[in-house]
């Protein structure tokens, strides 16, 4: 019997909010490992908070806010935090069972790249 070595696979799913807004459009996670989170632009001190869903919202998915799991009347938030940065995937473990989810930031942005660095 041989034994078959597969090469990890990676990815980078983009995540972008436009001028002036607050959220990002639907990232589909689709069943990757989320591996950090990186914001490839400069951001304003604010605070980042999620929302996930089941399904895609054009499939009838409803969005929620993910909450923390130690104070469950507040949403789970990453924060405050500026300027460029990296997180390692231990902050974004709590989006793991979600197939479906938004960034949101506290404060509007002048347009942020977001880049959420994955692997199977």
């Amino acid at each position: 019997m041989g034994l078959e070595i597969v090469a990890n696979r990676h990815g980078l799913i983009p995540g972008t909010i436009l001028a002036g807004g607050t959220v990002t459009a639907e990232i589909d996670l689709n069943g990757w490992g989320i591996a950090g989170l990186m914001a490839l632009d400069s951001m304003t001190l604010g605070t980042l908070t999620f929302q996930v869903a089941e399904k895609a919202q054009a499939d009838g998915g409803a969005y929620v806010f993910l909450r923390d799991e130690s104070t469950p009347n507040n949403n789970y938030s990453i924060g405050p935090i500026s300027g460029q940065f990296a997180l390692s995937g231990v902050k974004l473990a709590p989006l793991i069972p979600y197939r479906y989810c938004k960034i949101i930031v506290s404060s509007a942005a002048s347009g942020l790249r977001l880049a959420l660095p994955v692997k199977a």
